[in-house]
């Protein structure tokens, strides 16, 4: 079964004037993050304030997914101490559903991913 999302919704902030993030959703690559890109969009931080909330990230077209496969949900923004952003979570239990991964090397063409011990907040739209 194929089904469409069109938004990604975070739940995150913002700290002083970041760049804008690209959203992308991933397919799986054994149990990590592969960079094959099932869709992308871009979340203006101009639509985000400096205390936590749910932003909709939309898709114009919606990525098709395939029931019974893994995804992947990564974000990618620029790096600076005083101009960043942070994504709500809370420490990955039994009760997960899903796991969360880091990379600090996403150009390489393999890039090595670590378990983040965090689950972090999102949720997803159905295509309308």
């Amino acid at each position: 079964m194929t089904a469409s999302s069109n938004k990604i919704s975070l739940y995150l902030k913002k700290t002083g004037s970041p760049s804008d993030l690209t959203v992308y959703i991933l397919a799986d690559n054994g149990g990590v993050p592969s960079k094959s890109v099932v869709g992308s969009t871009t979340l203006s931080a101009n639509g985000v304030s400096a205390s936590y909330g749910w932003v909709d990230a939309s898709f114009s077209t919606p990525p098709g997914l395939v029931g019974g496969l893994t995804y992947w949900l990564a974000v990618d923004a620029g790096s600076s101490s005083t101009k960043y952003w942070t994504i709500g979570s809370q420490p990955t239990t039994a009760m997960a559903t899903a796991s969360a991964c880091n990379s600090a090397d996403w150009g390489a063409s393999t890039p090595v991913w670590t378990d983040a011990g965090r689950d972090y907040d999102s949720r997803s739209g159905p295509a309308a």
